[in-house]
């Protein structure tokens, strides 16, 4: 996963499918509205936060 600040109020988010096989999620998981999908969405915004100055 790679966290970058592009703007004072924005980031972004590179996953690779390495980062999808750590959680047990496949890409059509990823693209749905699932826990699976909704819990890696929050893990993402925790890490960008204790990495970058938000």
């Amino acid at each position: 996963m790679k966290i970058e600040k592009i703007a004072e109020n924005k980031i972004r988010i590179i996953l690779d499918s390495h980062d999808l096989e750590e959680k047990n999620i496949d890409l059509h998981t990823f693209m749905s509205d699932s826990i699976e999908s909704q819990d890696l969405f929050y893990d993402m915004l925790d890490k960008a936060e204790k990495e970058v100055r938000l």
